[in-house]
């Protein structure tokens, strides 16, 4: 017999049907969240190994091997900023390097940081 809440609706529960568990939802859930770090770690040493020569998203996201709409998405809510401005930050601390440490002057420092 079909049983129904005080509202009309009908669960799973009603069907003696189980949801499923929230142990293997959070195993899926780690699993999942485990590659996306795994892709964005990858992705942050593409950029700081690559940032002088300025890689579009396509190939960010190339190398992190999904699409750049989702790696986009990925990136902001894994890194919090986008992956363009994560990019900048890195070339802007590289050329604040140079300049502090490495005595270079102001053109040498902004051609070598991309």
């Amino acid at each position: 017999s079909e049983q129904t809440n005080p509202k009309g609706q009908v669960f799973p529960d009603d069907f003696g049907l189980e949801c499923p568990s929230s142990a293997a939802t959070s195993r899926q859930s780690l699993a999942q969240a485990q590659l996306d770090y795994r892709r964005i770690e990858s992705a942050i040493n593409f950029i700081a190994t690559n940032f002088r020569d300025q890689p579009s998203l396509n190939e960010i996201a190339a190398a992190s091997h999904v699409s750049p709409y989702h790696f986009q998405r990925l990136f902001s809510k894994w890194v919090g900023i986008s992956p363009k401005k994560f990019m900048q930050f890195i070339s802007i601390n590289y050329a604040k390097d140079a300049l502090a440490g490495q005595g270079a002057t102001l053109l040498d420092a902004a051609y070598h940081s991309g």
